[in-house]
């Protein structure tokens, strides 16, 4: 699944709800990942 996200006010994605669910991502988890020219979202899991 592709979905593209505007940056709002002060950095702020939202991610719909869909997305969210789909990929198990509940509120307050940590979820990004910075790479080489991209962010990639999804749940932090140590």
């Amino acid at each position: 699944m592709r979905v593209v996200l505007r940056m709002r006010k002060k950095g702020v994605l939202i991610l719909p709800k869909s997305i969210r669910e789909a990929a198990g991502i509940d509120e307050g988890e940590v979820i990004a990942e910075a790479r080489e020219g991209e962010i990639v979202l999804k749940p932090f899991r140590p």
